[in-house]
């Protein structure tokens, strides 16, 4: 707050870029404290926006980003895109996460073609955005049921925005992350190469909920 304050940003500008709030006590405190600060870049490489994770188990959530505002927009970017998306453009496809961890694992591991949709609810401007890029996306979120229910989201999206969609299964590890922390870049090069078509990954979820056994 104070950072701010000697660089002339009036309490005013702060609140309303979701910087800082108002207390009962009618004194101002930073939104983001306590926590580990994540920059979020547009595809300008503009800082819009940040997110952070709670460095305790005590608060309310565990991830946060800033408010909407007239330089933010959740629905309409992603985190983790450099060099103005020509990585993404030189692999010839974007890995897209679930968590900041999950992109700065890989990053910190060269798949800086990597990119996180700022939680599950991955949108059509995200997807439009993407598209600038690259028509494939290989979507690599949690393996668990909300994971797998937002894949099978973000698969719809894009389809409909007209990309094409893998899905990238590293099972039995959690999430990329903790994939990363327990293999080798190579192994993770090799899952990518075998990472399953849109359509079989629906297949296999379709047979996972019923039984398609035909005999009696």
């Amino acid at each position: 707050l104070e950072n701010f304050k000697n660089k002339d940003y009036s309490n005013e500008d702060l609140i309303e870029l979701g910087l800082i709030k108002r207390a009962s006590t009618g004194n101002f405190f930073d939104v983001f404290r306590d926590r580990i600060i994540f920059p979020i870049y547009n595809q300008n490489q503009n800082i819009v926006g940040f997110g952070g994770r709670a460095l305790d188990g005590e608060s309310t959530a565990k991830y946060i980003n800033s408010q909407e505002s007239k330089v933010f927009n959740k629905s309409r970017e992603v985190y983790g895109l450099v060099s103005r998306g020509e990585k993404i453009r030189k692999k010839g496809f974007v890995i897209l996460m679930e968590g900041y961890m999950d992109v700065l694992s890989a990053h910190k591991n060269d798949f800086e073609n990597a990119v996180a949709s700022l939680g599950t609810a991955f949108t059509d401007e995200q997807a439009k955005l993407l598209k600038r890029y690259t028509n494939n996306i290989v979507i690599s979120y949690d393996n668990d049921e909300a994971g797998i229910k937002a894949t099978q989201r973000g698969i719809d999206i894009l389809k409909n925005n007209e990309l094409s969609a893998f899905v990238l299964d590293f099972s039995p590890w959690n999430d990329p992350d903790e994939y990363l922390s327990n293999n080798s870049t190579e192994e993770f090069e090799a899952i990518i190469s075998n990472s399953k078509s849109s359509l079989q990954f629906q297949i296999e979820q379709i047979q996972k909920k019923y039984s398609l056994d035909m005999e009696k």
